[in-house]
């Protein structure tokens, strides 16, 4: 199967979700983020382009931190929400709460997971990409990110959040 078919079926069935599922988790371009409607640059594939000359004549980049993955931490629509970023300009992933911080219980399995609590100077947990082994770091920061949403949501009473590689 090709890529193409492969993202035109993973759309079809995260658009075929129950109501109460499809606002669990949000990855950037479905926000409006990050698409050509939007003006960031992108490819097919959704990952960024090379920069481009801007109106002034000088290189545009994309915003940094970008935002990479949204998970409701409520039932209510504008609840509290857990954002993942990833700032290619600090080599680093973002973890970002909106509407307070969650429990302290929640927060130990970052600290355990090696996240740096950075919410008095910026109001982010950062976690620095390892520069041997990117993309595996890359993979194990959104599974840590997947693992803290998931705990919250299940002490709310709310499903799990979607498996995003299957």
């Amino acid at each position: 199967m090709s890529r193409t078919r492969k993202a035109a079926a993973a759309e079809t069935t995260v658009a075929e979700m129950t109501p109460e599922a499809a606002p669990a988790i949000r990855l950037a371009d479905e926000q409006g983020q990050g698409g050509e409607a939007d003006g960031e640059p992108t490819t097919t594939r959704g990952r960024r382009r090379p920069a481009r000359e801007g109106e002034d004549g000088k290189l545009a980049y994309a915003a940094d931190p970008h935002e990479k993955k949204s998970v409701s931490l409520s039932d209510v629509p504008g609840g509290p929400e857990m954002h993942l970023l990833r700032s290619h300009k600090f080599k680093q992933m973002q973890i970002r709460f909106d509407n307070g911080q969650p429990d302290e219980h929640y927060l130990e399995m970052l600290k355990q997971a090696g996240w740096r609590d950075r919410t008095q100077e910026e109001g982010i947990w950062t976690k620095q990409i390892d520069p041997n082994g990117r993309w595996q770091s890359v993979a194990k920061m959104e599974e840590e990110f997947k693992d803290v949403a998931n705990a919250i949501r299940a002490h709310k009473g709310l499903g799990p959040v979607l498996e995003l590689g299957a």
